[in-house]
């Protein structure tokens, strides 16, 4: 039953039939089957290279990030942490010269924290 429905619409369509006729063809020649088989495997040999290449490419862009961003935390967390001491220094009645040369502040970050 099945095989009378597809031998039906390949004989509708003229282009369905031609490549039957050719996939027939060249199904039943050795040297052709293992030359298609040799560029199937090469294919997937491809994509799977490709897809480990992608892999390993988008691992390496991960630990890149996240190596940078541990950078920048830690350099604002410095930043915060001169801030801190600064402003309590400042609370104490210090000089802007003293906490400059303490926290390594600029004397004009450090009258940015005193208003």
């Amino acid at each position: 039953m099945l095989a009378d429905k597809s031998e039906e619409l390949i004989a509708m369509d003229s282009t369905i039939k031609a490549a039957e006729e050719r996939l027939q063809r060249l199904s039943g020649d050795e040297q052709t089957l293992q030359l298609y088989e040799a560029r199937e495997e090469a294919l997937i040999e491809y994509t799977s290279s490709i897809s480990a290449a992608r892999r390993a490419g988008m691992k390496e862009g991960v630990e890149i990030g996240e190596k940078k961003g541990e950078e920048k935390g830690e350099r604002n967390g410095r930043i915060k942490a001169k801030q801190e001491i600064a402003k309590n220094m400042l609370s104490l009645g210090l000089d802007i010269e003293s906490i400059e040369k303490c926290t390594g502040m600029s004397v004009e970050e450090i009258q940015k924290l005193n208003k």
